[in-house]
């Protein structure tokens, strides 16, 4: 419900929320989200480098380890 310049949200336990704590809990999301997609970059360059030791030995080549 929207009203005079004031944003209400429900929480998931049914109570209401202002505006504030909804750019609180979208700050605290960007924060959370930032951390995963550095996890992800880390993990796709292991996944990156593993790949690439699998492609050598199957070409007869030493991993590059």
């Amino acid at each position: 419900m929207i009203g005079l310049g004031v944003c209400r949200l429900s929480r998931e336990d049914g109570r209401a929320g202002s505006f504030e704590e909804l750019q609180g809990m979208i700050e605290e999301l960007q924060t959370e989200l930032t951390g995963v997609r550095e996890e992800l970059e880390v993990r796709d360059s292991e996944i990156e480098a593993l790949n690439g030791s699998l492609t050598a030995l199957k070409q007869g080549r030493n991993p590059r380890l």
